[in-house]
């Protein structure tokens, strides 16, 4: 959830990235090129949206409006974990 109430969603399949009101409804609807498989998805307290990408091994983050602010590698894996 935002810090203004909505949800926000990932689909992996097709890259986009959905903003959702609390009635269900699109409010706004991004996407980057870059992203190959976006699987996780967060929001910090300014609502940028943070992207992980394990197939791109990167680290997508938006601002509020949608734009990719900054893209970084991840430097630690699902295998490092376990």
């Amino acid at each position: 959830m935002t810090p203004c109430g909505t949800i926000m969603a990932v689909n992996w399949r097709t890259k986009l990235i959905t903003e959702l009101d609390r009635d269900g409804r699109v409010v706004k609807q991004f996407t980057s090129p870059e992203m190959q498989q976006p699987t996780r998805i967060a929001v910090n307290s300014k609502s940028d949206v943070i992207i992980a990408d394990n197939t791109a091994g990167c680290l997508f983050i938006f601002d509020n409006a949608g734009r990719l602010v900054i893209t970084t590698l991840m430097t630690m894996f699902y295998s490092d974990m376990h």
